[in-house]
């Protein structure tokens, strides 16, 4: 899947920069720019980690409370990282499961 979005988005930047060669002087200028504005929003919007203690504990909000505990991540899951904050992320799994863990549980994959 991930292929064949770059072997599209490649030739769509082939086509646009044959195109937009009659605004620029020099296209390269334009497909180097489109493609690190692309792979800065890939990079924002695809930030993933894998749990690294035995047994994680999921929260709700990022807070240590027995209240408020969902769910157990176990090492070698891999999540998707949504927010941080200094102590705290929330992630979730790809079955759907979503919580506040630890940061200094995981190993961000980059």
């Amino acid at each position: 899947m991930f292929k064949v979005i770059i072997i599209i988005f490649f030739n769509l930047t082939i086509v646009f920069s044959q195109n937009i060669n009659e605004l620029f002087d020099n296209g390269n200028v334009f497909i180097s720019a489109l493609i690190t504005f692309t792979k800065n929003i890939w990079d924002q919007n695809n930030l993933y980690a894998i749990i690294v203690d035995e047994e994680v504990i999921v929260y709700s909000a990022p807070f240590l409370n027995q209240a408020i505990e969902q769910s157990v991540f176990y090492r070698g899951n891999k999540v998707k990282i949504h927010q941080k904050t200094d102590m705290w992320i929330e992630v979730s799994t790809f079955d759907g499961r979503k919580g506040w863990i630890r940061a200094q549980d995981v190993r961000n994959l980059y």
